[in-house]
């Protein structure tokens, strides 16, 4: 894969590191947290020959129903209003909710 075509991947708001999917699955209901689980078993998306980063920095494009996504963004809404998240959780999982609903366009 060549650097533009990842990084335009790796930008869209339905495909996360793999420790913000940890992170986010810590925080969630089993079954919730099991389908971010399921995301980073899958294979992360393939890095440009020259990327020199290791799996520590592998991305995930996550397949969510919209349902799952909503119900995400509420559990990360309740764990930063109790302090366990921070608040770029929060942006990210709300950016990630609205592109999975179909409701907002990213360019």
């Amino acid at each position: 894969m060549d650097w533009p075509i990842y990084k335009a991947l790796c930008e869209r708001p339905d495909v996360m590191p793999r420790a913000m999917l940890d992170r986010t699955a810590a925080l969630l209901q089993p079954q919730l947290a099991a389908a971010l689980r399921a995301a980073r078993a899958a294979m992360p998306l393939p890095k440009p020959h020259d990327h020199k980063g290791d799996a520590g920095t592998d991305m995930f494009e996550m397949a969510l129903s919209a349902h799952d996504a909503s119900a995400i963004l509420a559990e990360v809404e309740e764990a930063t209003e109790r302090g366990q998240a921070s608040r770029g959780l929060l942006a990210a999982w709300r950016e990630a909710e609205c592109y999975i609903a179909e409701r907002c366009q990213v360019p």
